[in-house]
C-alpha cells in the first residue's frame, strides 16, 4: 500500500496505538525532556493538546518511516498542506527534534542538505539548530583527519571535551554523510538511459565509524560514545562494530589487536549490534556480485575460532547460514576450519536454513557442489554436517539429499549417503524428473558427441515412458535452460512447448524470477559466482528462447524486466543481446531461413529458396538486413552454398560488423572470422575420430574454400582485426590451419 493512500485509511487503526519517538533512548524523569549529556527526547510527546494526538503522530512517522529521504520529505510537505492542524503539529518546536531524530535513524540518504528542506516544514529555529550541529560534526572529522596525519589527537579530545556540558552534542557526534569515493563502478550499474546507484552498497559515515577508520585512540571512541554517539545509526556502508571487527582481524600485531579488542569491548557495552550486516560487491570470475558481511562471517573468513565463539556467545544469529557455508567450503582447503564449523553447527537453531546466495539447505548446496576433484575432501565435511542434519529432509517438498545425488549421478557420495542411513527413494515415489535430469547432468559431463546423441534418444524415450505433456510442462524446458542444454530445448520447442510461461520464483542472490529469460539470467548470475559458464551457450538459450516467444519485457515482483536486471548484475553484453534479440514470428526471413536448414528434401528447399527471394524484395525486410548478420551467420554457419548465394544477390551485407566470442576460438566478428572457426571445428572433431577419415575434412574445407570466394568478391575485408587484434588468416594459422590461411591471404591477388 502507497503511503499516501494509508493517510486515509489508518484512523481507526491508530486511535489506541501507543506513541514512540526514539525507542532506543528513554528519559528517567518524566518531568523533564532535556537531560545533561543525554539526548534531547521525546519519548511520551504531550497527548494532553489537540495538536499533537494519538492520531497524527502515528500517521508523521509511518509516512517517513524506511523511506528514502527525498520521499519522506515530500510525503511530510503534503501532510503538512492537508490542513492547518496539520500545518501547526509539524511546526511545534516539541517535536522538531524529536522528528529529525527519527528521520536520521529511519529514512535512507539522509544528509545535512536535508535539512534545508525542512525549515519550510519544522519549525525554522530548531532545524537550524539541528543543522548547525551537524555542520560542526563534519568540521570535527576535518580535525579527526588533521590529527591522523600528524599522529596527534589532542585537539580532537579538546575538541570533544567541549560538548559534554551541550545537551544536544547528540546531534554533532551523530552527523553522517555520504562518502563519494564510493559513487564507483562497484556500486553503480548502467540502466537503459542513467546510472542507478545501489544503496545498500553506499558508504555512509559518521564521527564514530571515522574515528575507527582513522585509528583513533581508545580514549576518542570511549569519550564519542560518552557524547551519545550512536554506535548503530547507520543505513549502509559498515558499522562500527564492523570497521573494528575488520581491523581486528587483518592485523597480526598483538599489541593493534588488544588495542582493538579493548575498542570492540567500549563499542559492544554502548549496544553496538555484533549482528549488524552490510552489503559490498564482489567479484567472482570476472562477474561483480553484492555479498552481505557481518562480524561473524567476517571471523569465519579469517579462520578465528575464539573470535567466532565469542560472537555466538553473545547471541548473534544473523547470517549463520552463510558462516556455516563459508567454514564447509573453507575446511576443504584448510582443516583448521572444521572446528569452527563444529562451533557454529552447535548453536545454529535451523540447520536446514539457506544461506543467501543459494535456494537450497547447506548439505544440498554441498552435494551440488561436489565434483570427482573434491569429493574425498568433501565427504568428511558431510559426515560432520550429518551429525546434526536429517539425511530425510526435503527442502520445500524437493528432493532428499541422497536423491540429490542420484539426480546428480554423483555415486560414490550416492553410496556414502546410503552407508549413513539415507533411505533410496521407492519406485512409487520416483519423481519422473529426476531420470531426466540425471540424463541432462550426463550429456552436460559428456565429450563424444555419439554418447551425447545416445542421452538424448534416452530423454525422448523417457517422456514418452512417463507420458510428460511437452506442450503444458514448464518444468521440461526450466531443466533444459538450467543445464544450458541447445539441443534439448531446441527439440522442446519443435514439440510445442511453450516459451511465454509466467513464472512464480525466487533466489536470494536474483530475487523475483517471472519468466525463462528471468531464469536464464539468473542461473547465469548464481553459477558464474563460483565457475566459468560458457557465455556462447547462454547467449544461444537467451536467443532460443526470445525466437520462440519468450516475453523481453515481462516484468518480475520488482517492477523489472529481464535486460534491467541484467545491467543491475553488470552484464550488459546480456542485456544488449536481449534488447536487440527479436523473435522468430516476427521475422518472417529467418523463420524461412531455419525453415530451410531443417527441411531434408530437395524439392522443399528450392520453393523456400524463392520465398527467400520474395521475402528480400520487401523493401523493409531489405533494410531490415542491412543490420541483421543473423541470415548470413546461418548461411556460413552450415556451410550452405545456396543460400548464401541468394542472401548476397539479394544485397545482403557480406561485410557486416558484429561480435561473438567462441569457447576455444576467440572473438569473430566477420563472416570470414566465423568461417575460420568453423573449419577449425570440424578439424578438431575428425582429428578425435581419425576412422571418419581425411575425406570428410577436406570436403567441408573445399566448401569453405567457396564460401571464402563468394564472400571476398561480395565485400568482406579479409584485413579486419578481431577484438584480439587478428585477421581470419592469422587466425588460421594460429590453429595449424595453414593451407586455410594461404588461401584467404591469396584469394583475389
Amino acid at each position: 500500500m502507497k503511503r499516501t493512500t494509508f493517510l486515509s485509511l489508518c484512523a481507526a487503526a491508530t486511535l489506541g496505538a501507543t506513541i514512540k519517538g526514539m525507542e532506543s533512548y528513554k528519559t528517567t524523569s518524566e518531568s523533564s525532556n532535556t537531560l545533561v549529556g543525554e539526548r534531547e527526547t521525546y519519548t511520551t510527546i504531550s497527548h494532553t493538546t489537540t495538536l499533537v494526538d494519538e492520531l497524527h503522530i502515528p500517521i508523521i512517522l509511518y509516512v517517513i518511516k524506511g523511506a528514502p529521504s527525498g520521499e519522506a520529505l515530500s510525503n511530510l510537505k503534503n501532510y503538512n498542506s492537508t490542513c492547518k492542524k496539520n500545518f501547526l503539529i509539524l511546526k511545534d518546536k516539541k517535536i522538531a527534534h524529536t522528528l529529525i531524530d527519527y528521520m536520521i535513524r529511519y529514512t535512507r540518504g539522509f544528509t545535512i542538505a536535508s535539512l534545508d528542506q525542512l525549515l519550510s516544514v519544522l519549525d525554522t529555529e530548531k532545524v537550524t539548530i539541528y543543522k548547525n550541529n551537524m555542520i560542526a560534526g563534519k568540521k570535527i572529522h576535518d580535525i579527526f583527519k588533521n590529527c591522523k596525519e600528524k599522529a596527534e589527537w589532542t585537539e580532537a579530545l579538546t575538541t570533544l571535551n567541549s560538548l559534554k556540558t551541550d545537551p544536544l552534542s547528540y546531534q554533532v557526534v551523530d552527523s553522517r554523510w555520504i562518502d563519494d569515493s564510493t559513487k564507483d563502478k562497484t556500486i553503480l550499474t548502467v540502466g537503459q538511459n542513467n546510472l542507478i546507484q545501489d544503496e545498500d552498497l553506499l558508504i555512509q559515515n559518521n564521527l564514530l565509524t571515522e574515528a575507527l577508520i582513522l585509528d583513533a585512540p581508545l580514549t576518542v571512541i570511549c569519550l564519542l560514545i560518552d557524547l551519545k554517539a550512536d554506535p548503530n545509526l547507520i543505513h549502509s556502508g559498515p558499522s562500527a562494530v564492523c570497521v573494528a571487527m575488520k581491523q581486528f582481524l587483518a592485523t597480526k600485531d598483538e599489541g593493534l589487536k588488544k588495542d582493538l579488542q579493548e575498542k570492540i569491548d567500549c563499542l559492544v557495552k554502548a549496544e553496538g549490534d555484533l549482528d549488524y550486516c552490510y552489503f559490498v560487491t564482489l567479484e567472482a570470475n570476472g562477474i561483480p556480485f553484492k555479498a552481505a558481511i557481518c562480524p561473524l562471517t567476517m571471523a569465519v573468513e579469517s579462520c578465528e575460532l575464539e573470535k567466532v565463539q565469542f560472537l555466538i556467545a553473545q547471541g548473534v544469529k544473523n547470517l549463520i547460514p552463510d558462516a556455516l557455508l563459508i567454514a564447509a567450503l573453507s575446511s576443504l582447503q584448510q582443516e583448521s576450519f572444521i572446528e569452527i564449523l563444529k562451533a557454529l553447527l552447535k548453536t545454529s537453531s535451523n540447520v536446514n536454513a539457506c544461506p543467501r546466495a543459494f535456494n537450497l539447505p547447506i548439505l544440498h548446496t554441498l552435494i551440488s557442489l561436489s565434483q570427482p576433484t573434491n569429493i574425498e575432501k568433501m565427504i568428511p565435511v558431510i559426515d560432520i554436517l550429518l551429525e546434526k542434519v536429517d539425511p530425510e529432509f526435503r527442502p520445500s517438498g524437493g528432493a532428499t539429499a541422497l536423491e540429490l545425488a542420484l539426480t546428480l549421478g554423483n555415486e560414490k557420495l550416492s553410496t556414502h549417503l546410503q552407508n549413513k542411513g539415507a533411505s533410496l527413494p521407492l519406485a512409487t515415489q520416483l519423481n519422473p524428473y529426476s531420470p531426466l535430469l540425471q540424463l541432462l547432468v550426463k550429456r552436460e559431463k559428456a565429450e563424444d558427441e555419439d554418447i551425447k546423441k545416445q542421452l538424448f534418444a534416452e530423454y525422448k524415450n523417457l517422456i514418452t515412458t512417463f507420458k510428460l505433456d511437452i506442450q503444458s510442462d514448464f518444468k521440461l524446458v526450466l531443466l533444459a535452460v538450467q543445464f544450458l542444454d541447445f539441443e534439448v530445448l531446441a527439440y522442446l520447442f519443435e514439440q510445442g512447448a511453450n516459451a511465454n510461461v509466467s513464472l512464480s520464483l525466487e533466489t536470494p542472490t536474483y530475487g523475483s524470477i517471472s519468466s525463462f529469460l528471468h531464469f536464464m539470467v539468473a542461473i547465469y548470475k548464481e553459477v558464474s559466482v563460483f565457475m566459468q559458464i560458457d557465455t556462447t551457450k547462454v547467449k544461444a538459450i537467451i536467443t532460443l528462447l526470445i525466437y520462440n516467444g519468450a516475453p523481453k519485457n515481462m516484468v518480475n515482483k520488482e517492477g523489472k524486466t529481464v535486460s534491467e536486471k541484467a545491467r543491475e548484475f553488470g552484464f550488459e553484453e546480456i542485456a544488449t543481446l536481449i534488447d536487440s534479440c527479436i523473435p522468430l514470428q516476427e521475422q518472417p526471413l529467418l523463420k524461412t531461413i531455419i525453415a530451410f536448414l531443417e527441411t531434408d528434401t530437395k524439392l522443399e528447399k528450392n520453393l523456400l529458396l524463392e520465398k527467400i527471394e520474395e521475402l528480400m524484395a520487401n523493401e523493409d525486410i531489405k533494410a531490415d538486413l542491412k543490420k541483421n548478420f543473423l541470415p548470413l551467420m546461418h548461411a556460413v554457419l552450415h556451410l550452405k552454398i545456396k543460400l548464401l548465394k541468394v542472401l548476397l544477390k539479394c544485397e545482403a551485407p557480406a561485410d557486416i560488423l558484429f561480435s561473438i566470442k567462441y569457447e576455444n576460438y576467440g572473438n569473430t566478428n566477420s563472416m570470414l572470422h566465423l568461417l575460420v572457426y568453423i573449419v577449425h571445428k570440424s578439424k578438431c572433431k575428425f582429428e578425435e575420430k581419425p576412422t571418419l577419415g581425411a575425406e570428410a575434412y577436406r570436403y567441408i574445407f573445399t566448401k569453405a574454400t567457396r564460401i571464402v570466394a563468394l564472400l571476398i568478391d561480395n565485400g568482406t575485408p579479409k584485413e579486419r582485426l578481431n577484438s584480439e587484434g587478428k585477421t581470419a588468416a592469422q587466425r588460421a594459422r594460429e590453429l595449424g590451419m595453414e593451407d586455410f590461411a594461404e588461401f584467404i591471404e591469396g584469394y583475389g591477388l
